[in-house]
């Protein structure tokens, strides 16, 4: 490490998928061990995104999916996503201790409009300067024109983004309905409770709103 002027020690997507895209403990660990054995100056690349690792049913890594979309199959696939806590609060910590040869932070990737498995850009400014933004989903409903019909809408009302349910159960009055945005009616849900299952999109930015779905009872004949 005397060779070259700085260094970009990255702390993501170095272990296994199944251990996730980031862990701030072994972070720390990382960087501190770098800051003992090491006096070139370096920077920590930090993670703001997401992927999707399909594994083949031999549990084989099929593949990896970023911001571009593959249209890959495999038998079984998780969403990974970095949480904008778990990077806030290693910056917190980072900045009480820094090394002396720490010279700033590399983020991977930059948000852009297009990028879907990134951070918004309030989320990752809201983590670069400091704060620990959180989300917070609320589902709403909203009538439609059609009676007895209404449309549920997952909508983020935090600072963060705000990582979507894989599943949401509904009302037992709500036997019929259809899903939209990645969510499906589960032909199947416990409790013999309607619900949606879902294959969404990694999360839900802050102040919009999520995949919907309508739902609704059928409407009581009128009286004559």
């Amino acid at each position: 490490m005397a060779v070259p002027d700085e260094v970009v020690l990255q702390v993501h997507a170095v272990a296994a998928p199944t251990d996730g895209l980031f862990n701030p403990a072994q972070a720390g660990r990382w960087v501190a061990a770098y800051a003992r054995r090491f006096h070139t100056p370096f920077r920590v690349a930090l993670p703001d995104y997401g992927a999707r690792v399909s594994w083949d049913a031999d549990d084989s890594l099929a593949t990896v999916e970023g911001e571009t979309p593959l249209l890959a199959g495999g038998a079984h696939a998780n969403e990974l996503m970095a949480k904008p806590m778990d990077v806030a609060a290693f910056l917190r910590d980072l900045r009480a201790q820094a090394p002396a040869t720490l010279k700033g932070i590399a983020w991977f990737r930059l948000p852009t409009a297009e990028d879907r498995r990134a951070w918004s850009l309030a989320t990752w400014a809201a983590v670069a300067r400091g704060d620990v933004p959180v989300g917070h989903l609320t589902a709403v409903t909203r009538p439609t024109t059609t009676p007895g019909l209404s449309t549920l809408v997952l909508v983020n009302e935090g600072a963060a983004d705000a990582e979507l349910p894989s599943g949401l159960d509904l009302p037992a009055g709500c036997p019929l309905g259809d899903g939209a945005n990645g969510y499906a009616r589960d032909p199947l849900p416990p409790k013999r409770r309607p619900a949606w299952c879902a294959c969404p999109p990694a999360c839900c930015t802050p102040a919009t709103s999520g995949p919907s779905a309508g739902c609704g009872a059928p409407t009581p004949p009128r009286p004559r």
